[in-house]
């Protein structure tokens, strides 16, 4: 009897640490308090988009590379990027990032334009985005212009014009070339941004 008494205290005062514990790391885990600045997670957030946009627009259609700085920088390749880590890499050179994370924006903005241009018959295609019915930060380039419509046949392309904002009727690639691309989403000569999507 004694026996299981002293088993059932010992139990009891396991358990009570137990919960203690478990209720001080909880308290801990909803309390922590991180001191981060807004301008902080602003540049984390380019840093990612930039670098997300790096890795989907290192290469262009038909041998024409993305305009600009060199794409086989030490922020892809070097051993900087391995050891610094991404913030150090954005802070050493801020504006690929933002350019890059600029144009991952406008290819996700075109992704949208593109879902809603399938729902409609190849007939009544607009030229631009400008007056479609979706919210207006979504028709639009990360540059504030509408998308240029091209039709191709079972596909449409959406196209900005970049950050050059060229208009639609002086996109420096034909119709014909965006065709022939194998990839669905790339940046052509003078940053023009293509997304090219099709029916599922």
């Amino acid at each position: 009897m004694l026996r299981r008494k002293r088993i059932a205290l010992a139990l009891g005062g396991v358990l009570f640490l137990a919960a203690g514990c478990a209720g001080f790391l909880w308290y801990e885990a909803t309390h922590l308090r991180i001191d981060i600045k807004p301008e902080q997670l602003a540049e984390a957030e380019v840093a990612l988009k930039g670098s997300l946009g790096m890795a989907i627009f290192k290469g262009g259609v038909a041998g024409a590379p993305v305009s600009g700085p060199s794409l086989k920088s030490p922020l892809l390749h070097g051993p900087a990027s391995r050891s610094e880590g991404l913030i150090a890499n954005f802070k050493r050179n801020p504006e690929e990032y933002r350019r890059y994370a600029r144009m991952l924006d406008t290819a996700l903005n075109a992704k949208e334009v593109g879902r809603a241009m399938l729902r409609l018959p190849t007939a009544l295609l607009p030229v631009d985005s400008s007056h479609l019915d979706l919210q207006s930060l979504t028709a639009q380039d990360a540059w504030g212009d509408p998308f240029c419509i091209v039709p191709l046949r079972e596909r449409i392309a959406i196209v900005s014009g970049g950050p050059s904002k060229i208009s639609c009727t002086a996109l420096p690639l034909t119709r014909d070339e965006i065709a022939q691309s194998r990839r669905s989403i790339f940046a052509g000569p003078d940053d023009i941004i293509v997304v090219i999507v099709s029916h599922p």
